[in-house]
């Protein structure tokens, strides 16, 4: 039942029904907890999606704090996978929102240490638009020849992707 919640949870949550969709998930969490403990590597996703939920609601306080529980599981069973990548990636993001580019840069860093473990684990489109956040990060924390390196790793997958394509953003800071 809980795993049911947790789908019904993020379906809400996809579709921007937050305060629904946080409820729903809040009910997993409990019943997971319940059956497995606090630090069950199924509550993870768990917390990551209700973070989702917080940040389309512009809840940044509530976001932060519900990605970083979803990191501190993850990081107690030592697991790096591509739930890290999503939950580093999002609190990166929570900062950039807020204008904290230099702490989004940091958890920037850290996602990048996360891809490096978990080679092909993770979707080729999504990685594009990792390394373009990445590369924006970058430029707007004075470091333009790493976000020229960011901006070049974005194109070349959408490249491999697409094809060729006219708009290019690769050496955008020179």
């Amino acid at each position: 039942y809980a795993k049911l919640l947790h789908t019904y949870g993020k379906l809400l949550i996809d579709r921007q029904e937050n305060d629904s969709g946080i409820d729903t998930l809040l009910k997993s969490i409990n019943l997971k907890i319940g059956l497995y403990g606090v630090n069950h590597t199924s509550l993870s996703k768990t917390y990551n999606y209700i973070g989702i939920g917080y940040f389309q609601r512009r809840n940044y306080k509530n976001a932060n704090k519900f990605y970083r529980l979803s990191a501190n599981i993850l990081l107690r069973n030592k697991i790096w996978d591509p739930n890290l990548f999503d939950t580093y990636q999002n609190l990166g993001i929570v900062e950039a929102v807020q204008g904290k580019y230099d702490r989004a840069y940091i958890y920037f860093d850290t996602t990048q240490m996360v891809l490096d473990s978990t080679r092909g684990q993770i979707d080729s489109l999504y990685l594009a638009r990792f390394y373009s956040n990445y590369g924006l990060l970058a430029t707007l924390n004075g470091k333009l020849e790493e976000g020229n390196i960011y901006f070049n790793r974005s194109e070349l997958i959408h490249q491999k992707i697409k094809g060729d394509y006219s708009t290019s953003i690769a050496n955008i800071n020179n």
